[in-house]
């Protein structure tokens, strides 16, 4: 019997087959990463589209911490306007439904209004639309990878 046959017949045979199979999946797969998605919300523009202001808010990874940050941006310059970002979390013991949706509310409240003097100083009217949007979840064409996180927004 020539060893082809043998290791066709053999139990140990289809072991290998999968275990290299096996192997083959955990290495083509893209690596899970556990981490919290943010809920994005455009703040707006200033009136002649010098500076930029969003928020991103949700619930922390591991310890459900509500959580809002609120972030300027000066576009000429490429950078924050200070003394943004505005980073508030709230190190609360909530349960899941309404009461983490109000305690997430309240939140997002707290740090609109730390943010608000900025935002009227800068002139960020909430004008703004989101015209482009690629989702973690959205897959590369070419590999089957997530293509990141990449937004385009435009003023009007």
């Amino acid at each position: 019997m020539s060893n082809r046959i043998w290791f066709r017949f053999s139990p140990w045979g289809k072991a290998r087959h999968f275990l290299a199979a096996l192997l083959a999946c955990l290495f083509v797969v893209p690596a899970a990463s556990a981490g919290d998605t943010a809920d994005f919300q455009l703040l707006g523009f200033s009136k002649n589209g010098d500076f930029f202001a969003f928020e991103q808010y949700g619930f922390q990874d591991g310890s459900g911490f509500p959580y809002s940050e609120i972030f300027v941006v000066d576009v000429i310059g490429d950078s924050w306007v200070k003394p943004s970002p505005f980073r508030l979390r709230d190190d609360v013991d909530i349960d899941l439904g309404d009461a983490a949706d109000a305690a997430l509310n309240e939140t997002r409240a707290k740090n609109r209004a730390a943010a608000q003097q900025l935002l009227k100083t800068q002139g960020i009217a909430g004008k703004g639309r989101t015209v482009g949007f690629n989702p973690r979840t959205e897959l590369n064409h070419y590999r089957l990878m997530p293509v990141g996180l990449s937004m385009c927004f435009s003023r009007y």
